[in-house]
């Protein structure tokens, strides 16, 4: 909690003076009692996650360091590392501390961690039982200098044995916690452009010590977040920062020998990993912090900052000399303005959803997951928040909200979730942040519909996108005429009232289709519609056509168009295909399968219900299909298996405006007999199978690719959304 007052005494210090002072001194008093409700507030999640920390710690921290000492020295640690080609070198410096040192690395030996590392072990000329015991230990690497020549030499030693593509520098007084590796692997393999990737520390009472770092002007540091609940998702998001810690941070191997290690002219220790963040950052790199990464910071133990503080600033001038150029762009001393914070960003993007993505259950949630990946690699700051699941009047105390995979899944990747009921609702956010906004977008129609008056009301500067998925209405009337529904008619007519005003009172409206954009001119003529198809990584085919077999069918069940598709496939395609070619089976994948389509017991079909990896699936299989009778928009299941060189058979409907052509993409039927007879065709046609496998995927390359996506999307920005100076 002192570093929020230390914030809002800096904040107030630096007002004009008379009414406006005022003014803005009472909203800082405001911003700051919210944080402080924040920190005090209890989550039900964080009280969970507390609780499998402590549980972890506890032996280690009581556990005597005899009994440490003899695990580590009967192989505790050697079962956990790599033997031949580690991915990572963990590199750990140590000064005496051998107690500090032991606990450290019985905190590696067992915490969870699937990602092949080495330890390396440099101790920089102790005088305590180091040298005796830590050579002892099966499974580390243990380097001794002869001399104390400081934390940074030692670090470059190290680094000059590692044979890791990664370096990780651990701290010995600090105690790691389960997969305190893999998230730092992960941010370098799924996050672009990144060269430093630093962990969260907690200090020992599981509040943070730094969540990165900000520099300001003057080259002071400040640790971000310092006192504060790590477990608020505020804070549980990966951000560009000014530097991290070197505690726990990774570094790829390539950037460390390109910069030449730490420098030097810093001596023992301070300001040379923020050092080194800088020479990062001019080579065109990204220095981050990963919160999922979590490692426990026991504090100073081989030096303190305190009695160190003469050091500490005769560093800070050596860097500011080395740096000052760099440093005129930044904040004076105690401002925390929001580019403080994220240098990184050019543009503030909020996304509002009915829910969080699920791209293992539907196609509209792989769209969304894509979209806000590509945002965050162009460079937008983006908020994403899901539109009120909870019935209004439910107190958020009957909720017991988790932190879900595919909240992690966001979060790690860079983009702040705002997590109902323990975060701001959107309407909240709005009213609050909407004047930083550059760009808004609304996904589905119901969604536009209720936040766009607030949009206009708190954000009018933002640029506002409505992102359709595919224009429900029209889906829904065509299930009525189908189905024989007349009261979904009704419903379509509400909703084409709700999607056409969004579409007029939204500055710019994306479809996923030619069709669906050429409607929209017919009906909404001075309405700019952009068309972006499916967003799609594009693997292509996993195995030759030699030895596949069976045909799939995939789709979220929710979705009504697939209950009816299935119903139609089983009912009446399926048994002209088991006489025209016996012994065919089929697969039925999907989340959220009714009852009746589960109780199916047919030899010849193999109902999986939810599978999240479908790769073994699309790699042995012989073709998909996708009997849609009713729908709008693109279909993912299409596109999908294309992207996999896997073949279809589909409806009209099914490619309704997507561009692909009958014979050359994939097949089209629209009968019963037709669709079941062009299963039996490329089941036994090979030439066919190629043609149609190598056309499929290169028109899926073309128009889905996340690359050709990134395209488009900077195009947009580019004209639409200027970066902000």
């Amino acid at each position: 909690m002192a570093w929020l007052w230390f914030t809002l005494q800096k904040e107030i210090e630096r007002l004009p003076g008379g009414v406006e002072g005022i003014r803005i001194a009472k909203e800082r008093l405001r911003e700051f009692i919210d944080w402080h409700v924040q920190d005090l507030r209890v989550f039900p999640f964080s009280l969970e996650e507390k609780a499998k920390i402590r549980n972890f710690l506890e032996p280690i921290r009581n556990s005597p360091i005899s009994l440490l000492e003899l695990e580590l020295r009967e192989g505790a640690l050697q079962k956990r590392v790599a033997q031949n080609d580690p991915l990572v070198s963990v590199i750990v410096p140590v000064h005496g501390q051998l107690p500090h040192t032991l606990r450290c690395l019985a905190s590696i030996a067992k915490a969870e961690e699937n990602t092949p590392f080495e330890i390396i072990v440099v101790d920089d000329a102790s005088k305590d039982r180091s040298p005796k015991v830590l050579p002892t230990i099966p499974g580390l690497v243990y380097v001794r200098n002869e001399s104390n020549i400081g934390f940074g030499a030692s670090i470059n030693r190290g680094a000059s044995i590692a044979r890791g593509k990664y370096l990780h520098f651990l701290n010995n007084d600090t105690l790691v916690l389960p997969f305190w590796l893999k998230w730092l692997v992960f941010t370098f393999e799924h996050v672009p452009e990144v060269g430093l990737a630093g962990s969260v520390l907690l200090r020992p009472d599981l509040r943070l010590e730094e969540c990165g770092g900000i520099v300001w002007s003057d080259g002071q540091a400040f640790q971000w977040g310092h006192g504060c609940s790590p477990f608020h998702p505020s804070r549980r998001f990966l951000r560009d920062t000014d530097y991290v810690s070197f505690a726990s941070a990774m570094v790829k191997r390539e950037l460390f020998e390109a910069v030449g290690g730490l420098d030097q002219r810093y001596g023992r220790a301070y300001y040379e990993a923020t050092d080194f963040a800088f020479e990062a950052r001019v080579r065109g790199y990204r220095v981050v912090v990963q919160p999922a990464s979590r490692i426990v910071h026991l504090g100073k133990a081989t030096t303190g900052q305190a009695e160190n503080f003469g050091l500490i600033e005769s560093n800070r001038l050596l860097f500011f000399e080395k740096w000052g150029r760099v440093l005129a762009s930044h904040g004076p001393p105690g401002s925390f303005d929001p580019k403080e914070l994220d240098r990184w960003s050019q543009r503030r993007v909020l996304v509002i959803s009915s829910g969080f993505p699920t791209p293992d259950k539907d196609s509209g949630s792989i769209d969304l997951f894509h979209l806000l990946s590509l945002l965050r690699e162009l460079r937008c700051y983006v908020v994403f928040s899901p539109l009120s699941p909870f019935p209004r009047g439910t107190p958020p105390i009957d909720f017991e909200w988790r932190i879900d995979p595919y909240v992690t899944a966001l979060e790690a990747r860079g983009i702040e979730c705002l997590i109902p009921p323990q975060t701001l609702s959107p309407r909240t956010w709005l009213r609050r942040y909407g004047t930083s906004l550059d760009l808004l977008i609304l996904c589905r129609a119901r969604v536009a519909d209720r936040a766009l008056p607030w949009a206009k009301q708190y954000a009018p500067q933002a640029k506002c996108l409505f992102y359709t998925v595919d224009l429900h209405h029209l889906r829904e009337e065509r299930e009525g005429i189908v189905r024989s529904r007349p009261l979904y008619l009704l419903k379509a007519r509400d909703t084409r009232m709700r999607e056409l005003r969004a579409i007029r009172e939204s500055d710019f409206t994306v479809v996923l289709s030619e069709s669906e954009r050429a409607y929209l001119k017919r009906t909404v003529p001075d309405a700019k519609v952009f068309v972006w198809p499916l967003l799609r990584q594009t693997p292509g085919r996993l195995a030759p056509r030699e030895g596949r077999s069976g045909v799939l069918f995939v789709g979220g069940f929710r979705h009504r168009p697939n209950v009816d598709a299935v119903d139609w496939l089983l009912r009446e395609i399926w048994p002209i295909v088991r006489r025209l070619h016996p012994g065919m089976v089929l697969h039925i994948v999907g989340s959220e399968m009714p009852a009746s389509i589960q109780k199916i017991a047919l030899p010849d079909v193999q109902v999986h219900g939810h599978i999240p990896n479908l790769i073994p699936l699309y790699a042995s299989v012989r073709l998909t299909v996708a009997p849609l009778r009713y729908g709008a928009g693109l279909k993912g299941k299409v596109a999908e298996s294309l992207s996999y060189g896997v073949p279809c058979v589909s409806t009209s409907i099914g490619i309704e405006g997507s561009g692909l052509v009958h014979g050359v993409h994939l097949l089209v039927a629209d009968s019963a007999e037709e669709f079941a007879r062009s299963i039996v065709r490329l089941a036994l046609d090979d030439n066919l199978w190629e043609r149609l496998s190598e056309s499929g995927f290169e028109f899926a390359r073309t128009h889905y690719s996340l690359e050709s996506h990134r395209k488009r999307l900077q195009a947009f920005l580019d004209e639409f959304v200027p970066p902000r100076r």
